[in-house]
């Protein structure tokens, strides 16, 4: 790699970057990431997470970068290169270009407030009976992306990569990559795809580690030169893969561990769901009220789509009129002032969880749970808004597993994936999944004064609800 810019950064010292990426990073597009919150309004809770979108691309470009260089040490690497040079056109020269571009671009597209925002559009009433699929083609036409930012990421590489000149087959291949959902694990860039988008990659390797560093250092120990110096491409009977040295399972574990640490620990701490309740509402509001429309974010110029940012969300929210609704007014207080005596926690931790979930559990008698229809009684029955947030921790997504690699005799992929071998990781869902599985707020003025009591009144609302439909 030939070196034109050097960064400093906070988790892997210095970062550096070719031409044609400082070329990219230097385009207007690519610099509102500055403003684009990776974990949106954690900082509430964790002071120091102010971490934005554009370090952490930077850092998923190096380890990306790590990754590829290490990956051609393999036995089999010359075959891949022939193979992708005449696919694509390609040389092995490019190929580590090549992954870098995509790992410092796959989050191009991302939102204000990132993940949040997409969570308060899936909210709308307007896409109560939509799939994810649906909501995204209403945004931008027919698409196969199931996530709206993967859509936008889509349409911000087009734009970009009309200024900035590159080699017309990286361009074609970088674009085929960001603008597909799901590559066949028999496509020759399935690879590319796998080094920043799996369940080991540059993306999880770097935010886990940036993260844990932002909030107090208590995990996010995971060994990143191991894992990067353990990576091989090998071929089977579906294609080309990435895969893991049966050497460092132990450094894949504590990254897998400490994944789920991070969902646990941060992004859904009780007091960072209420923050995340409130201010997906406020959005709420903006889209009700036609302030924030899809039209908003298509069809717009570069100079518009530039300024579409977190500092631009603020402002909206700050100049947001309440017009005589106390909750919109209960919801800029707490987000903007961390007021707290208008809203009260269900329950804000483990233990309590289940204990409710039980009361819950019993007054549905056989008919199963159900999270919401006895909800908007209670709101009736009691006169108190109800927020509800779903947290969904999946420490192992849906994700083609993790294949193990010998060092050993003539090497290659095992057979065996790293759910097989190791109890931990196979053991990972079954952990996260008792976690809260959702947290629940009650709004109304005042009502830490008596929380207890509008507590026990929610609860004996739900008893009466289940009660009268049986």
């Amino acid at each position: 790699m030939i070196r034109h810019t050097r960064i400093r950064d906070l988790v892997h010292g210095t970062v550096y970057l070719t031409e044609l990426e400082t070329k990219i990073v230097d385009h207007p597009l690519f610099q509102r990431l500055k403003h684009i919150r990776q974990n949106d309004i954690a900082y509430a809770v964790y002071p120091s997470i102010n971490t934005s979108r554009f370090e952490h691309v930077l850092g998923a470009c190096h380890v990306a970068g790590m990754m590829a260089e290490n990956m051609k040490e393999s036995p089999k690497w010359q075959k891949y290169a022939r193979e992708l040079k005449k696919l694509t056109g390609v040389s092995k020269e490019e190929f580590v270009e090549l992954v870098r571009l995509y790992a410092l671009t796959h989050d191009i597209g991302h939102f204000p407030f990132s993940h949040l925002f997409e969570e308060a559009v899936r909210n709308l009433d307007v896409y109560a009976r939509a799939d994810s699929n649906q909501i995204v083609t209403a945004w931008f036409g027919p698409s196969r992306f199931t996530k709206l930012h993967e859509a936008f990421s889509a349409l911000m590489i087009q734009r970009i990569a009309q200024d900035v000149a590159m080699p017309e087959h990286i361009h074609k291949a970088l674009l085929r990559i960001m603008t597909t959902k799901v590559l066949e694990e028999s496509d020759i860039l399935y690879v590319v795809k796998s080094i920043v988008d799996s369940q080991i990659d540059a993306d999880r390797i770097d935010f886990v580690a940036r993260d844990a560093k932002l909030t107090g250092g208590e995990y996010g120990n995971h060994d990143i030169n191991r894992l990067c110096t353990s990576v091989f491409i090998d071929k089977d009977h579906r294609g080309w893969h990435v895969a893991y040295s049966e050497k460092a399972i132990p450094s894949m574990e504590a990254l897998l561990l400490d994944r789920y640490r991070a969902y646990a620990w941060i992004f859904f701490h009780q007091k960072v769901a209420t923050m995340k309740m409130f201010m997906q509402f406020l959005i709420g509001v903006l889209f009700e009220r036609g302030i924030i429309t899809p039209s908003t974010f298509t069809n717009v110029t570069t100079d518009n789509l530039l300024l579409l940012d977190d500092i631009w969300l603020w402002g909206l929210i700050r100049s947001l009129d309440a017009q005589g609704d106390t909750t919109i007014e209960i919801a800029k207080r707490a987000i903007l002032f961390r007021e707290k005596a208008n809203f009260t926690n269900l329950w804000k931790n483990r233990p309590q969880f289940h204990e409710r979930n039980a009361r819950i559990k019993k007054a549905q008698g056989a008919r199963g749970e159900d999270k919401y229809e006895y909800v908007r009684h209670i709101e009736e029955k009691i006169g108190i808004r109800i927020f509800t947030f779903e947290t969904g921790i999946e420490a192992i997504k849906d994700k083609p597993k993790i294949p193990l690699y010998s060092e050993t005799g003539k090497g290659g992929i095992t057979g065996q994936t790293l759910e097989d071998v190791s109890c931990l990781v196979a053991s990972l869902n079954k952990i996260a999944s008792e976690e809260p599985e959702y947290y629940r707020i009650l709004v109304a003025p005042d009502i830490g004064k008596e929380a207890n009591k509008k507590r026990e009144e929610y609860f004996r609302g739900m008893e009466d609800w289940y009660a009268r439909i049986q």
